[in-house]
């Protein structure tokens, strides 16, 4: 839960700051349980280069931070499948993972009900900025959305220029009216 409450607050940081940008690292490959891998950071000094060249030295065609935006329930057309569509601000080009998108959990507040369970996201092929997350029952009372929940997560969204979507959570989700 610390750790999810620390990457919550910086993702919102930069939204509160003038010329103060949040470049992701969760995704990287790790060395320890805290410190990224040299290839990591060789991805992460790209990821921060890319953002210099868009604010810093105003070029276009670069990478921006990306960062959660909203959500939106699909209506459901069998009750055993359920969908949301999560999208994404600063995506250049289209959203990306290798292999199946992975790192999105919702639960619920009350300890005595089991929330959904997402059992499947996908990139949205109708939106190059969504993904679709797939769980297994209607939500009915308010539940939390989650991207690279717990201490060591596994996540892999990326978008074309390899900009890492952060880890955020937790997002109200309402049961859909």
């Amino acid at each position: 839960v610390y750790w999810e409450a620390a990457r919550e607050i910086q993702r919102t940081a930069a939204g509160k700051r003038k010329n103060l940008w949040m470049v992701p690292s969760v995704d990287l490959p790790m060395d320890d349980l805290a410190h990224v891998s040299e290839r990591g950071q060789e991805r992460l000094g790209r990821r921060l280069a890319e953002v210099a060249l868009t604010y810093v030295y105003g070029l276009k065609d670069h990478g921006k931070p990306i960062d959660y935006l909203s959500y939106e329930i699909l209506p459901a057309n069998n009750p055993l499948h359920h969908s949301m569509r999560v999208r994404f601000s600063g995506v250049t080009g289209r959203l990306q993972a290798p292999g199946r998108v992975a790192g999105f959990e919702i639960r619920s507040d009350d300890p005595k009900r089991d929330g959904p369970v997402v059992y499947k996201a996908e990139l949205d092929p109708n939106d190059p900025a969504a993904v679709l997350v797939w769980y297994s029952k209607e939500i009915t009372v308010p539940v939390r959305l989650y991207y690279a929940p717990g201490l060591v997560p596994y996540v892999n969204l990326t978008d074309s220029l390899d900009m890492g979507v952060p880890g955020f959570g937790p997002v109200t989700i309402e049961p859909r009216r």
